[in-house]
């Protein structure tokens, strides 16, 4: 059911998708609220099979500022990889990074309330599932700042990853890659800083 402002999108074969528009009445910034005598005359209630549908996506008309083109009725592709990130991504770092882009970017271009809302189909997947290439656009390996031997390193990503499903310490680790500790470290801080290890004593741990 949406009634009023904001919006509801969705995702299907990896594309961005509006469910349900907003109804802001006859102004800009005006809406309808549930307790208005007139509410079920803009009430929206949607049903339906998913075919192939594979997130939700709802949001206040704040976050809407934001995100949704008003011009041409659509929503910004970037909330493809938000979903891909709610799926492969911990809990509390796709929170963090939903705050601080709400506060950073959302909010500097509206005065209204600010929320999201984000259900997607194998929530808490392993990104090790993914296929090499897009292993390496959801954690930008292979960026100017992580260049080289894309492939190489995304399977070293990964193996590393498979150790850490036990806390490991970086000793063991690259004991078993055959490397020296100072290149295990920038793994494990390229990991760290993605929010998809934790460092716990001396030991490591791959979060999921």
């Amino acid at each position: 059911m949406h009634i009023g402002d904001g919006v509801i999108g969705y995702t299907k074969d990896n594309k961005i998708k509006i469910a349900s528009y907003p109804d802001n009445g006859e102004f800009s910034n005006v809406t309808v609220f549930t307790t208005s005598s007139d509410a079920i005359f803009s009430m929206k209630l949607l049903k339906g099979e998913l075919n192939g549908i594979d997130s939700f996506i709802l949001m206040s008309d704040g976050t809407e500022a934001g995100l949704y083109h008003k011009k041409n009725k659509s929503l910004t592709s970037a909330l493809v990889r938000v979903v891909d990130f709610v799926r492969f991504f911990p809990e509390l770092t796709v929170r963090g990074m939903l705050v601080d882009s709400l506060k950073n970017v959302i909010q500097q271009v509206t005065v209204d309330d600010c929320s999201i809302a984000i259900i997607a189909d194998d929530y808490g997947k392993d990104v090790r599932h993914l296929p090499i290439s897009e292993q390496r656009d959801l954690l930008a390996v292979g960026s100017k700042k992580y260049p080289a031997h894309k492939s190489k390193r995304m399977n070293r990503i990964n193996y590393i990853l498979s150790m850490l499903e036990q806390p490991i310490a970086i000793d063991e680790i690259a004991r078993r890659l055959h490397i020296k500790k100072k290149y295990v470290r920038k793994y494990t801080d390229f990991l760290e800083s993605k929010g998809i290890i934790e460092q716990c004593g001396n030991k490591f741990i791959y979060l999921r």
